[in-house]
């Protein structure tokens, strides 16, 4: 499994529907989708920074850095799936107005 996300597919399904993306509703996507990546990861790692500095052991804060390789990966995957998620959800209206 590898850690880096895939490419941005130029098809969404949204509530079962398939919708072929342009070029500019796919570049939108991707841009989306990195931003949403890029944050849902430094939220997973900040989280396990921030509550080490308080000095508190916070049982809903995953602590990263005590997760095997696998478990850190799926974490990651967890997070991009959860971007593209709300790739979808962004997207939703202006897709379905075509």
């Amino acid at each position: 499994m590898s850690l880096f996300p895939s490419a941005m597919t130029k098809k969404l399904t949204v509530d079962g529907t398939e919708y072929n993306l342009d070029v500019h509703q796919y570049t939108k996507a991707a841009r989306i989708r990195g931003q949403k990546s890029f944050e849902l990861v430094s939220d997973l790692m900040d989280n396990h920074r921030k509550s080490k500095k308080k000095g508190k052991k916070q049982a809903h804060i995953l602590k990263y850095d005590n997760l095997t390789d696998e478990e850190k990966v799926e974490q990651i995957h967890k997070c991009y799936k959860e971007a593209l998620e709300y790739v979808k959800s962004e997207m939703e209206s202006e897709l379905k107005k075509r």
